[in-house]
């Protein structure tokens, strides 16, 4: 049990979602631990079940209430507008209907409050529409690990045990909080057990040739513990050499699991005027909305490379040299740098993956890529997307496949019959996690190699069978759908470029496009 694992140590142990209680009784025994163990404990238990802590001998519950409009109303416009005062009229009536459509609850308004941060009621009112008809995926995520199954009355009455971690003590007594655990700093001892466990499965003395290594990964994180977490399991089972290379990596460039948990460790952004603390805080993100809602006032856009920057970094990467290199390849290079675009992480795939090859090697490898993109390329873009809401990923598809180049209120007025009125919402979103760009004339564009990638990803839902596919924007591919039954065909927007040949013109079948019974967008353009 976890009471023997404990014994004679000080710690706070919470049990969360327990439902019976011999899962108490098998993990943690009778409730009686200071006295017959010498274990100093805070235990917490959640649950839906107040019997169950009747049961086990809890003296002290707390039963957590819903919010009231008022109360909710607040929340609500400290995470959208970052004020407790009040806020232009017009937004009176959307905060009425987000309070009522989530029903007051609180992890719903945040997250709902972050996304919309600084929009106009435009935008509000468009996101409103979409969450009233496909659930934000966030919320729902949030919702599935709150209430469990939903049969809480029947079973328990909902009675709840509520536990927050914060670091504002003020937050926990104005909520009227009356037990309170600090939790301390991990001292050198306990953040190398932590960072053994997760490394070697084990608090048992570990090879002497690891101890230094031990040292420098909690120096270097100041034994932070989801840090220690993080690097400790990342190394499971890895050799001395390995270990040694992985921590100049990462003093050199931080670990991004490890930078996904810098809002954890900062908290709030106001450093300076609370604590005394000087600091510069530097994060890397593609979604400008989550630099918005946290409050930073400096940002700065990384631009493409230039031609001779981006030059520079492919010749280091595929030939580890700066100087000047071979005259012979100096056109694939030209080539590789104008696709790409100068994207530096485009660049630095391309040149590791032609490392030491021939020009020959070359020539073939870029035709490959500008034919399929290359899947390393590939996954590093794709995270951006796989981030999105399952309607966000197909207004991004519908974009980059049909409607590149259009203007904003074009793009809004020709999916609208797929979306409703939530283009606004959607095209703010994808401009946000930096999928697309408005250019200074109102036109929606892309990098080509984000370009590349939503076509990808719709090629590959349907490789083969052409016809199930939901965008067609290649004239062959069209005149194959057209040809062979198109009204079993699943298409639902068809983008066709014009000028075509003579030739190509007759091999339409024009009369197909009546019997496409799915088609829903037609666009003919003509050199836009």
């Amino acid at each position: 049990m976890i009471k023997n694992k404990l014994r004679g140590k000080k710690v706070l142990l919470v049990l969360d979602d327990v439902d019976e209680h011999k899962q108490l009784q098998a993990i943690v025994g009778n409730s009686d631990w200071e006295s017959k163990s010498g274990t100093r404990v805070v235990l917490i238990i959640t649950t839906r079940d107040k019997q169950l802590l009747t049961s086990y001998g809890v003296k002290i519950t707390h039963e957590v209430k819903e919010l009231d409009m008022d109360d909710a109303i607040q929340l609500l416009k400290w995470k959208a507008f970052k004020t407790y005062d009040e806020v232009d009229q017009s937004y009176k009536q959307v905060l009425n209907d987000v309070v009522t459509w989530t029903s007051g609850l609180p992890l719903a308004l945040e997250v709902i409050g972050s996304n919309l941060f600084g929009k106009s009621i435009k935008v509000w009112e468009s996101a409103i529409k979409q969450y009233q008809r496909i659930p934000n995926q966030e919320i729902f995520k949030i919702l599935k690990a709150i209430v469990g199954n939903s049969d809480w009355e029947s079973k328990s009455g909902t009675r709840v045990v509520l536990i927050i971690t914060t670091r504002d003590k003020q937050l926990l007594t104005s909520y009227g909080v009356k037990i309170t655990h600090e939790v301390k700093e991990l001292d050198m001892d306990d953040a190398i057990q932590l960072l053994k466990w997760k490394a070697f499965k084990t608090y048992d003395e570990v090879d002497q040739s690891y101890k230094q290594v031990l040292n420098d990964v909690v120096t270097w994180t100041s034994g932070l513990p989801l840090a220690l977490e993080v690097i400790g399991s990342n190394l499971f089972g890895k050799s001395i050499k390995v270990w040694e290379s992985a921590i100049k990596q990462y003093q050199r460039i931080p670990n991004q699991e490890i930078f996904k948990i810098l809002k954890a460790i900062v908290g709030n952004s106001d450093w300076e005027s609370k604590s005394g603390t000087r600091v510069v805080l530097i994060i890397t993100t593609r979604d400008k909305q989550l630099l918005t809602s946290y409050g930073v006032k400096i940002t700065h856009e990384v631009k493409e490379l230039d031609m001779d920057d981006a030059i520079q970094l492919l010749k280091w990467k595929a030939f580890k040299t700066y100087d000047e290199v071979d005259q012979s390849y100096k056109q694939v290079l030209n080539d590789v740098v104008t696709w790409t675009s100068g994207l530096p992480l485009a660049l630095e795939v391309i040149g590791s993956n032609l490392f030491g090859k021939s020009i020959k090697v070359w020539e073939s490898a870029i035709k490959q890529y500008q034919r399929i993109p290359n899947q390393e390329i590939f996954k590093i873009l794709k995270v951006s997307f796989d981030a999105l809401e399952e309607e966000e990923k197909s207004v991004f598809l519908d974009i980059t496949c049909c409607v590149k180049g259009h203007k904003r209120t074009e793009i809004e007025d020709i999916l609208h019959s797929l979306y409703d009125n939530c283009m606004k919402y959607h095209i703010e979103v994808l401009v946000d996690k930096s999928l697309m760009q408005i250019s200074d004339n109102d036109r929606v564009t892309f990098h080509d190699l984000i370009e590349n990638m939503g076509k990808e990803i719709d090629r590959q839902k349907s490789p083969k069978e052409i016809g199930k596919r939901r965008r067609l924007w290649l004239l062959e591919d069209i005149i194959l759908v057209l040809e062979d039954n198109p009204g079993t065909s699943e298409v639902k927007i068809i983008r066709l470029d014009f000028p075509i040949s003579d030739k190509q013109e007759t091999s339409i079948e024009w009369n197909a496009f009546n019997d496409m019974e799915n088609l829903k967008a037609l666009i003919i353009r003509n050199d836009i």
